[in-house]
């Protein structure tokens, strides 16, 4: 659990850099998608929702599988987080140091002065 809440917390973050570098991608071929449609004249939609324009069309398919492929890695990159976090909650909660102090030390400040005295547990 000690190390798996670290490699966890890793795989977060490690799954959003790529989440985020296929959205720029994407967003990059967005960007082309749009250029090219300036470039050649409107981009017309057919009856089914497609482009009329085969070059447009397969640019757009090209959009929406960077836009899944980022969905994809930044869902997981949220999941891994999400059980890092809970890692460290349950390591928080465990137990640390012996289950039963046979006898403690203790040191009492008072008025008249310092107390020093040994405490047993039956």
């Amino acid at each position: 659990m000690h190390y798996g809440k670290w490699a966890a917390l890793g795989l977060a973050a490690g799954f959003t850099i790529f989440g985020v570098q296929s959205h720029d991608r994407a967003d990059r071929d967005f960007g082309a998608l749009l250029t090219y449609c300036r470039s050649t004249g409107p981009c017309s939609l057919g009856g089914d929702g497609r482009y009329a324009n085969p070059t447009a069309e397969a640019r757009y398919q090209r959009v929406r599988s960077g836009d899944r492929t980022a969905r994809a890695w930044l869902v997981g990159g949220q999941v891994a987080l999400v059980g890092g976090a809970v890692l460290f909650v349950i390591e928080l909660r465990r137990r640390k140091g012996p289950e039963n102090i046979p006898f403690s030390p203790y040191v009492v400040g008072g008025r008249l002065g310092t107390l020093i005295g040994m405490q047993f547990a039956w």
